[in-house]
């Protein structure tokens, strides 16, 4: 893997360098900042453990992005609401299965099956979870990912599409 390869599927994926070097290994030694910029300035070579980290990475995205495109075009509809959220904390909160990746990873995602979905015709509209008001909305009532999409539903009119 060359080190503009790198660099570009990290930027792709919404990580940081701090985030990939928190998660990487390099054998079973931890990645450095520093060691991770020089892959990435091409003044070292991209290991092989590190190419296939983070192209790992990126299929793993493709997966995620596939069959999220297969979920929603399996049910025809003609607009879409995509939540996003603000802050790491309400991604965790919400997405638990999202725990320990940056809210930057979640919009590369959402970004990904925002194209996909537009090259099939169905229009999208992304829409911020605003805990507070999404909370009070709900009530008493469990939290689940319907219910948060309904009220994100809610929060986009017409004209703003």
């Amino acid at each position: 893997m060359r080190s503009a390869d790198l660099r570009t599927l990290r930027e792709s994926l919404g990580l940081s360098i701090e985030w990939c070097t928190s998660n990487a290994r390099k054998g079973d030694a931890p990645v450095h900042n520093r060691t991770w910029r020089h892959w990435e300035a091409g003044r070292n070579p991209v290991p092989k453990d590190i190419a296939k980290w983070i192209t790992a990475m990126t299929g793993k995205v493709d997966m995620i992005v596939t069959q999220g495109v297969q979920f929603i075009s399996d049910r025809k509809p003609e607009k879409v609401i995509l939540i996003r959220y603000r802050t790491d904390e309400d991604l965790w909160r919400f997405r638990p299965d999202m725990r320990g990746f940056p809210t930057t990873y979640h919009v590369a995602i959402l970004s990904r099956i925002r194209c996909d979905l537009w090259k099939l015709g169905i229009k999208s509209v992304v829409e911020y979870l605003e805990p507070d008001a999404y909370l009070t909305w709900l009530g008493d009532r469990e939290d689940i990912e319907e219910l948060r999409l309904a009220w994100a539903s809610e929060q986009v009119t017409d004209d703003e599409e």
